[in-house]
């Protein structure tokens, strides 16, 4: 760009041609019997150029001609030419450029320039000698100890060379670009020689020999014999059993036995095996790097011993549809089978039993048993309860016992656990809330409960339930109805027909006799009127005495005195009494007055008369009630006979 405006600015200035001209030379070293390649690019068309001139500092080596004054044949042969590698020089029409090879006999000691000349319109370019120095390591130590697993660093190769070298380092298992020696995570496999090369286009040289000694602890153990199991029985032995390693430093081995002893030698040899030597026996290799370790398994074989239940437990209480998990474990060699109650199969999966959605008849003892093929044991036995929701009762009884009472019977399920409560719940059919009957049981029962309702009304429709629960929830029966019978009909008693019957006749036959003992005592006492009136007339004294129709004083009655009469049973029975006792007193016609005097035979008579007639009335009474309450009754017995039956509504089948 700055050239094309210097020729511009030239052209305007002074009227003059001036072309631009650059110089490139390959390689960019200068080295004996080394080709050397100059080209001169130029900003314009080639044809317009003469002679290129090609100079090494002040001397010049050659100078190539591109003419434009050729035949045109010629011309347009070369005129699309372009320069070939073969080429010692040439002129590329296409590219503009010149180009000459020129070959040096000696390296020179310093740098040299060259140049090429367009018509005085010149371009240069320096080139420094060719140089290789020996290959240099640093440090200079031939042997670096690393630890297995370290990074080698700072290790470097240097040499003096132009063109510049390329270095390789190159070893066991590496090869690496690059003048330092890198050597990340570095395992054994890498321990050994390394040698750094520098390369460059004249020569390839090396360095010498290093060696990288890696520090590693045992990468392995090994056992001989190489088996890793052995099985034994107790009382038997196990033979000699060595172990080796290989490390850097060398190793130092032990044993460990499974009752954590060490023994600081490279083998194992045991007589007479017990329990306690089955396990694990180990073999350690270690230096001052680390250490690595195998084992071997001894396996003594014993029978089952120490058999647990987990849970530790010998009851297990679970709801009804849960799940019940025991796991029996025993401590054995080989490894025990097991079996439980009421299984048939022995494995080793047994050892948990599983009761899934626990039924009732789940419910019982059970025990572990452990085997393998050296012998067998058992372990102690567990109850399991499944514990169950109510039951629906199934079937009720309901029998009546008079009117106002009935009897509610039902079957329990006894197979509940816990035991069920019950409570018997009625109300009228009509009626919305029931009442409660909580049932109590007695010591005497044989599996049937029977509990009386009482108080209830007679001819009625009752609703009855029985309700079951426990603490996992409750369960209401089927409802039951029934009707409870009607009042009970009097029935006649034929003792009581035949009591009233002789009562009655007793009574006739009294009134019978009262009627002759009245008749006789009147037709007695009309005769000692008379007496009594001579008595009078003896006595001097006559009085008119006022007629008395005898019959009509009989049947007078006050009403005083029917007010006094007794109307019951037991006051015929007192007044019976009463009246035999008044005529079985002796001497009545002695009677005496309140003033204590004696009466006179009238007087005498009347006061017979009065109380006789009193006696009558009062039977006459007794024998008008005795009649009346008969009629009563045989009424009552009559409508009841009349009154319809009322006939039981049947029960609901359940």
């Amino acid at each position: 760009m700055h050239c094309l405006l210097l020729k511009v600015l030239t052209i305007y200035i002074l009227q003059e041609h001036i072309v631009c001209v650059t110089l490139s030379a390959s390689p960019n070293y200068i080295s004996a019997f080394v080709d050397i390649k100059l080209i001169c690019k130029l900003d314009e068309s080639i044809e317009n150029v003469n002679i290129v001139t090609f100079g090494r500092n002040s001397s010049i080596i050659g100078s190539v001609k591109c003419s434009n004054n050729m035949g045109l044949f010629f011309h347009r042969r070369h005129k699309f030419r372009r320069c070939h590698f073969r080429d010692k020089s040439c002129c590329d029409y296409i590219n503009n450029t010149v180009k000459l090879t020129y070959k040096p006999f000696t390296t020179p000691i310093t740098d040299e320039t060259f140049y090429c000349d367009v018509n005085g319109d010149m371009n240069s370019t320096t080139l420094r000698p060719a140089v290789f120095s020996s290959v240099i390591v640093s440090p200079s130590s031939t042997e670096f100890k690393i630890t297995q697993g370290n990074t080698v660093e700072n290790i470097t190769c240097s040499a003096e060379c132009w063109p510049i070298c390329t270095f390789q380092w190159i070893g066991q298992n590496y090869k690496n670009e690059g003048a330092e020696l890198l050597l990340e995570n570095i395992t054994i496999s890498q321990s050994g020689r390394y040698r750094c090369k520098a390369k460059n286009s004249l020569r390839t040289e090396s360095s010498k020999y290093i060696t990288m000694d890696v520090l590693y602890a045992p990468e392995t153990v090994v056992l001989s014999p190489s088996k890793e199991i052995y099985t034994r029985t107790e009382g038997s032995s196990i033979r000699s059993i060595t172990c080796s390693a290989d490390c850097n430093p060398v190793c130092n081995i032990t044993w460990m036995y499974p009752d954590k002893r060490t023994l600081p030698r490279s083998y194992i040899y045991e007589y007479s095996l017990e329990k306690t030597h089955d396990g694990e026996y180990t073999c350690k290799a270690f230096n001052e790097i680390g250490y690595k370790e195998k084992s071997v398994t001894v396996i003594v074989n014993y029978a089952p011993f120490d058999v647990q239940l987990s849970p530790n437990s010998t009851s297990f209480i679970v709801e009804e549809n849960k799940h019940v998990l025991i796991t029996c474990s025993a401590d054995c060699r080989p490894q025990c089978e097991y079996q439980w109650t009421g299984q048939t199969d022995w494995s080793s999966s047994n050892k948990h039993l599983i009761i899934r959605y626990a039924k009732k008849a789940d419910s019982g003892s059970l025990r572990c048993a452990a085997r393998n093929n050296v012998g067998y044991t058992y372990s102690s036995y567990v109850r399991v309860t499944v514990h169950s929701r109510p039951t629906k009762v199934e079937t009720i009884a309901a029998k009546s016992q008079g009117s106002t009472t009935v009897s509610i019977a039902w079957i329990p399920d006894m197979s509940v656990i816990p035991r069920q409560n019950f409570t018997v719940q009625y109300k009228r059919r009509n009626y919305a809330d029931f009442t409660n009957m909580p049932f109590e049981e007695y010591t005497n029962q044989q599996n049937i409960y029977l509990l009386h309702v009482k108080s209830l009304t007679p001819s009625t429709e009752y609703v009855f339930k029985i309700l079951s629960e426990n603490y996992l929830g409750r369960t209401e029966s089927t409802e039951v109805r029934f009707v409870t019978k009607g009042e009970p009909i009097a029935s006649i008693r034929p003792d009581l027909v035949c009591g009233i019957s002789l009562i009655s006749i007793a009574v006739l036959i009294i009134i019978i006799t009262f009627v002759i003992v009245q008749r006789f005592l009147l037709i007695k006492y009309g005769s000692d009127t008379t007496i009594g009136g001579s008595r009078c007339k003896r006595d001097g004294t006559t009085k008119p005495e006022r007629s008395t129709n005898t019959e009509e004083s009989l049947y007078e009655i006050t009403n005083l005195q029917l007010l006094n009469i007794g109307s019951s049973v037991e006051a015929s029975r007192d007044n019976n009494v009463s009246t035999h006792e008044l005529g079985d007193t002796p001497h009545d016609n002695f009677l005496r007055t309140p003033a204590d005097r004696n009466l006179t035979d009238k007087q005498h008579v009347r006061l017979t008369a009065t109380e006789i007639r009193r006696q009558r009335n009062k039977l006459l009474v007794q024998y008008a009630n005795i009649t009346a309450k008969n009629k009563k009754i045989n009424d009552r017995v009559e409508k009841k006979a009349l009154k319809p039956l009322i006939m039981p509504k049947p029960k609901m089948k359940t």
